[in-house]
Order: structure tokens, then sequence, then C-alpha cells
């Protein structure tokens, strides 16, 4: 991974595979006050990357029970499906509701955000809503690079255009 602001690799394809919608479910999945995510928290241990949807998934932190919970990805159809990471985090969300939900659980981590809040003025943990923001700065990076790539197409044709009007014009004259 590059700098402290740059993707890893399995959040970049994820982000291509379903932009708008990741960045929903990430932002519903950090918002929780039990929820901590890591840079890592999309991965994908599938070389080539893609190729097996079981190697892939979402997994976080839960801060109230000092556990790491998981949800891969699968083959399957129907309600258990879970063909990419945009499904993975929202199901992930799921079970932190279903397994930490509980009023002692928040409670817990409510407690353990406000000891956070007042020992880590110098902390390197990433800021609630950081992947969030990562994922929304990377996707309109996507869309201005589009955009741009689009206008320069735009700009070669009516050069080629130009040129043939030229063309056209010169043959005219003579």
């Amino acid at each position: 991974m590059g700098g402290p602001h740059e993707l890893p690799t399995e959040a970049e394809a994820a982000l291509a595979a379903g932009s708008e919608q990741l960045i929903s479910a990430v932002a519903e999945l950090e918002a929780m006050p039990q929820v901590r995510l890591t840079p890592g928290f999309l991965f994908d241990r599938a070389r080539p990357p893609g190729s097996r949807a079981q190697l892939r998934g979402a997994i976080c932190k839960v801060i109230c029970c000092n556990k790491q919970i998981d949800q891969k990805c699968n083959d399957k159809t129907g309600e258990e499906a879970c063909p990419s990471h945009v499904e993975a985090v929202m199901m992930l969300r799921a079970k932190v509701v279903q397994q930490h939900g509980s009023e002692a659980c928040l409670a817990k981590a409510r407690e353990k955000l406000a000891a956070e809040g007042s020992s880590t003025a110098g902390s390197t943990e990433p800021a609630r809503d950081a992947f969030a923001m990562m994922l929304g700065a990377r996707l309109a990076i996507q869309r201005a690079k589009s955009a741009l790539t689009q206008a320069q197409q735009g700009v070669e044709q009516c050069r080629a255009a130009a040129l043939d009007a030229e063309a056209r014009r010169k043959q005219v004259s003579c």
C-alpha cells in the first residue's frame, strides 16, 4: 500500500465493481459506534484477484467485545448470495446489528469511544467515516478521468474533422 491516504488494491477493485453502492454501504457500516475499520477491511486473497468469490469479503473490528467479524463472498444464489464486496459489507453490517446491536454492546462501545476520545489526540487511527470519504474521493477521481478521456477523444475527432475539411477546401480551390 502507498501513502496514508491511498486505497488498498482490493478497495480500488471493489470500488470499480460497485462504486456508489459500496460507498453507501461502507458509510453505514463505519457509522456504527461499535465498528472500527482498518485499511484492509476489504480483502481479496484470490490470485488472480476476483477469481474466487470465497476468498474475498469484508472484515471489521467490533470494539464493544474486542472481536473481529467478517463476511466472505460466495457463489450462492438467492438470499444467501454474496457475489461482491458491496453485498459483503451490507451483510457484515447486518451481522454487527444481530450479534453486537444489543444495548449492552452499544453502551460498551460508547464508553470505549469516550475513553478513546480523551486519550487519542495524537492517534494514527483513521478518523470516523475516513474510508467512505476516501472511496468517494476515488470515485470522483475516476469520473473526472473518464470525463477527461471523453473530452480528449472529442478534441481528436474535431481535429480530424478540421483537417479533413481543410483538405477538401484545398481540393476545391485547385
